[in-house]
């Protein structure tokens, strides 16, 4: 099976290596060698065959025996970030010689950014310098010299393609092949969300699941195979909230209820005289009136023999169980939810919430 090599730096790096992987290359073995430092987490820990996650020492990776190491691996591409560091300067031109093909991911910006930076020559040479005193510091040979014009993005002749968000918004002016990242999927994002919680959080196992088919808002809890307590709290994972779980709990208990569900204030106000009407007759004129209702926030408490009403393997939303339980004359009631509430589904609302949480202790 043939193999790919990305060097990463940041959790940014990461996310990307991951989705191009799963959108690309699933049919590759895919090592991703991680330097070192504070910018990536060191619990990371990938459940995915054919993607294989390795450390490697910042002051390691730049030298000789590493290349080795790369090579022994005989990788068909070599995936990198930040050009401006001498060590994959380094790394890229030996594989680069040995027939693999080295492709430039996009690292933020800057493939983007029009530098015009003041003695332009001057920064050149001294960028070049840098660069040639850093590789003979580390004792690794490389027959190449040039002048390095770092404010030309993939400016390296060994660089074989770039791989970026918008090509069609690239300057190029080294005429490298350009390659489309591609946006991130549901399984990139499954992948990196199993990650995150492989671990212990806080002292908190999270344990993860991913549907084989959409099952609504709740119709996956059918896949938990125990359940430690005789109350459930089930909740949508979009939101951001302060709700006292203690209070929702001990209200709960208090009304005996087989299920109940976190409400939130919804206000209507129409801005308009409306008519009260009998057919075509007017009764009455209601002058921009103001409708005040619950809206369903999401949050749910459920007793445990509750859950059998979910049926397997179907689509089913938690308003489904609702409606069911009602339907059977089950005790449904309502928790009115009065302090920090927003659904974080668009991207205005996280930037809200993003916003909002500086000021919450």
């Amino acid at each position: 099976m043939k193999t790919n090599i990305f060097l990463v730096h940041t959790e940014y790096h990461l996310m990307l290596s991951i989705n191009l992987i799963v959108s690309k290359f699933m049919d590759m073995v895919n090592h991703i060698y991680i330097t070192e430092g504070k910018r990536v987490r060191k619990d990371l820990f990938v459940t995915e065959k054919n993607i294989q996650i390795h450390r490697i020492e910042a002051k390691n990776y730049g030298t000789s025996e590493f290349l080795h190491q790369l090579l022994d691996k005989e990788p068909a591409n070599f995936f990198f970030f930040q050009e401006v560091s001498s060590d994959n300067m380094y790394l890229s031109y030996w594989l680069h010689h040995k027939g693999v093909n080295v492709a430039l991911l996009q690292d933020g910006l800057k493939p983007y950014v029009d530098w015009k930076r003041k003695n332009l020559a001057a920064h050149i040479l001294l960028d070049t310098i840098m660069f040639h005193k850093e590789i003979l510091k580390r004792k690794t040979y490389m027959p190449y010299f040039k002048l390095n014009n770092l404010y030309h993005y993939g400016g390296w002749d060994f660089i074989d393609e770039v791989w970026l968000s918008f090509p069609d918004k690239f300057k190029n002016k080294a005429n490298k092949k350009l390659r489309q990242l591609p946006d991130f999927t549901y399984r990139s994002i499954d992948i990196l969300i199993e990650e995150h919680f492989a671990t212990p959080r806080e002292g908190i196992q999270v344990r993860t699941f991913r549907e084989p088919k959409f099952l609504g808002t709740i119709g996956s809890i059918k896949f938990v195979d125990t359940f430690y307590n005789d109350t459930v709290l089930v909740m949508n994972s979009d939101l951001f909230t302060n709700i006292d779980y203690e209070d929702f709990f001990l209200h709960f208990q208090l009304h005996d209820a087989e299920m109940s569900v976190a409400a939130v204030p919804y206000n209507v106000s129409i801005q308009l005289g409306i008519l009260d009407l009998d057919g075509r007759n007017i009764k009455g004129l209601i002058e921009k009136p103001k409708y005040n209702y619950y809206a369903n926030a999401g949050i749910y408490l459920i007793k445990k023999r509750a859950l059998a009403e979910i049926p397997e393997d179907t689509f089913f939303h938690a308003t489904h169980l609702i409606e069911k339980l009602i339907a059977q004359g089950k005790k449904v009631i309502r928790y009115p939810l009065n302090g920090t509430w927003i659904d974080i589904g668009t991207h205005q609302e996280y930037e809200r919430a993003k916003e909002l949480v500086k000021h919450l202790k």
